[in-house]
């Protein structure tokens, strides 16, 4: 709808003013390439609905629709993930008999290599699959178990095709999903569904991934061992509980795991901040402060916004401000139900200077 609503865009103001829509043409290139790529990839499709297939334009309509639609996710997906780094996908087409089906990173963009001659679905999948694999938290799945990895690639490439191309899913289910949660024993599947449960609550790309890729820039050079593998784990059951919670549950509104260095404090009641804001601050100076903790979360409703915003505020001497975004996430009332909620999130990251001064 957004891209519709950009071309009617477009031509309404070639038709009327032609110069402000040659200028709006370039902002938009130059802020979402994306979306003049998804253009090119719909005049390309239109040709070969009216039957003019060469075989150019079938490699030129599968380039721009994954490189629009890959590209497009991660932009929106980037936005839960301020420090880390993910490459562009772009799409180069090779002689499937001098190459195999790969992907590798080159000026910080993933260059895919796919065979025009395989169907739209399966090049659409296979790109996006490995792209994903070759992206993603590279360093940290130098580390982590087989499981662990294959089991984040599959549930990223299928968020890639839910939101971006749902006439592929059936491919990617039957010759990626299934077989995939199979291997090592059933492991990949239970990972996965944890997923499922976090990614829900709305702490999957904007808690897990980062504190994932803050894992794998701790450990990248050193020694290979299965520790990392445990903490890992260790921080997927701590998420776990932590999207578990109740609304309206007071008895525990701090999560703190010293394993993987984290903590995230959820800002309750409305009523409460208003008669003692005092206590989050001192909780913080108390509890947090002194263990000298890598990140922080704050999380809590958006009415309670201005007040995470303050609170945030109060530590940037040794804390920086990474993240501050609003979103929709699932969590349970007192019966158990699930509803909808439009909570708030502010992202503390430990600036270097305190940790060196901690050490």
């Amino acid at each position: 709808m957004e891209l519709l609503n950009s071309i009617f865009l477009v031509i309404i103001l070639i038709l009327i003013f032609p110069a402000t829509a040659f200028i709006y043409l370039l902002v938009l290139l130059i802020q979402n390439p994306e979306k003049i790529e998804k253009w090119s990839s719909l005049v390309y499709k239109f040709f070969i609905n009216i039957g003019i297939a060469a075989g150019w334009i079938k490699r030129k309509y599968i380039q721009h629709d994954l490189q629009s639609r890959v590209n497009a996710f991660v932009k929106k997906t980037v936005k839960w993930l301020p420090q880390m780094n993910i490459s562009q996908v772009q799409l180069k087409w090779v002689d499937v008999e001098k190459i195999d089906k790969r992907s590798f990173l080159d000026d910080n963009q993933i260059i895919l290599v796919l065979s025009s001659s395989d169907p739209d679905d399966q090049n659409f999948v296979h790109g996006a699959y490995h792209f994903v694999s070759t992206s993603l938290l590279s360093k940290a799945k130098k580390y982590i178990s087989q499981s662990q990895r294959e089991s984040l690639d599959l549930f990223v490439t299928n968020k890639i095709i839910n939101e971006e191309k749902l006439s592929v899913r059936d491919y990617f289910i039957d010759e990626y999903l299934h077989p995939g949660m199979q291997k090592f024993s059933g492991k990949a599947l239970e990972y996965y569904e944890k997923y499922e449960k976090i990614e829900i609550s709305g702490i999957f790309y904007s808690i897990y991934l980062n504190e994932l890729d803050l894992i794998g820039g701790k450990v990248y050079g050193k020694t290979k061992n299965h520790s990392i593998n445990i903490e890992v784990d260790n921080l997927l059951d701590f998420l776990i509980k932590f999207a578990g919670r109740k609304i309206g549950d007071d008895t525990d509104l701090q999560f703190i795991d010293t394993n993987s260095n984290l903590a995230i404090i959820i800002i309750g009641k409305s009523t409460k901040i208003l008669e003692t804001p005092e206590v989050y601050r001192k909780f913080i100076n108390e509890k947090i402060l002194p263990k000298s903790f890598k990140s922080i979360y704050l999380i809590g409703n958006i009415v309670n916004y201005e007040f995470m915003e303050n609170i945030a505020s109060n530590y940037q001497n040794s804390y920086e401000i990474i993240m501050k975004k609003k979103g929709l996430s699932k969590l349970k009332n007192k019966n158990g139900e699930d509803i909808e909620v439009e909570n708030a999130t502010i992202v503390l990251l430990k600036n270097e200077a305190s940790i060196l001064s901690d050490n």
